[in-house]
């Protein structure tokens, strides 16, 4: 989870996130240990399709910070973007894929599946896994083996358990992106692709409204892709406005992590918490100093973004 500086906050997350850590904590891993799951550093608001630092202001074009996060996919419009959603953290490694699971290359009765293959906390490689019989389908509960990072799941061909608690091994069924590394998209035309720059991950997501916040309990409404997608809300106990983030899941529903420079007072080393506003409606929920921006620039939002806004400073 893409972005522009000009008339207004428009950015596109995807270019911010491919020089940060992942952008959504990976299954099997807890609200405190987002290091091992990853989330990434906050996208500055407005900024060009490039990839954003974090401590960029509207109107500028950023280069990427020095993070681990995969980079983005191809974004060009406005508006925070994920499209490299970057799932995984740094990978020091590049041994070979078994197989490619934009072609499920793998032997009938087998499907290719993401997987950590040195046993830790995120997934670094490809493999071939059995599928089983009978098995979940998109959207449907599922349960891992092992682990969510075991590559081994009750998911159908062309899914994979996602969200797994990391205790009850339990998730819910998500579709893999179809097509191709090059051209990825979704079968499902009310989803989005959020692909890994490693191509380890390639993932649909549900689309949301973040003023809306029209996700399905336990996700919340981030900036992914060339707009805004549901993700697990792994805020916890902090995540409020103000609250100093380094990951896009880790802020409240209703708001999402900016640079340091657009909430007066952050104490966070890559940025903070802040409110997505409704630009049509006054007072706005912004912190003092802080006023409501567009987050698209003019006559870029697409329809029924065309209100989406969020608190920041003006620059």
């Amino acid at each position: 989870m893409r972005m522009h500086w000009g008339h207004g906050l428009a950015w596109t997350m995807v270019g911010w996130l491919a020089g940060c850590g992942p952008l959504i904590i990976l299954e099997g891993s807890t609200e405190t240990d987002a290091e091992d799951g990853g989330t990434t550093d906050p996208p500055p608001p407005g900024t060009t399709t490039a990839p954003p630092s974090t401590t960029t202001s509207p109107g500028t074009t950023t280069t990427p910070p020095n993070t681990t996060t995969p980079p983005p996919s191809d974004s060009t419009s406005g508006g925070p973007t994920m499209t490299s959603a970057v799932f995984l953290d740094g990978l020091d490694f590049w041994e070979p894929f078994e197989c490619d699971f934009f072609q499920q290359d793998c032997p009938f009765g087998e499907k290719c599946m993401p997987w950590a293959n040195d046993g830790g906390s995120q997934w670094n490689a490809l493999r071939c896994s059995p599928i089983v019989d009978d098995p979940d389908g998109v959207g449907e509960a599922c349960t891992a083996e092992g682990s969510g990072l075991s590559g081994i799941d009750s998911c159908e061909l062309g899914s994979m358990c996602w969200d797994v608690d990391p205790v009850t091994l339990e998730g819910e069924c998500v579709a893999f992106c179809v097509g191709s590394e090059a051209a990825p998209t979704c079968e499902d035309p009310d989803s989005s692709c959020a692909i890994s720059g490693d191509s380890v991950l390639a993932l649909c997501f549900p689309n949301c409204n973040p003023l809306a916040q029209d996700c399905d309990a336990g996700d919340a409404c981030y900036p992914i892709n060339d707009g805004f997608q549901c993700a697990p809300d792994a805020s916890g106990e902090v995540g409020a406005p103000g609250d100093e983030c380094e990951f896009i899941n880790v802020c409240d529903p209703g708001s999402a992590c900016l640079p340091i420079e657009h909430v007066p007072g952050c104490a966070g080393l890559a940025g903070c918490c802040s409110s997505f506003c409704d630009l049509t409606m006054e007072p706005a929920p912004c912190l003092p100093g802080q006023e409501c921006l567009p987050w698209y620039e003019e006559g870029q939002a697409p329809p029924k973004y065309e209100n989406v806004g969020i608190c920041g400073v003006a620059m």
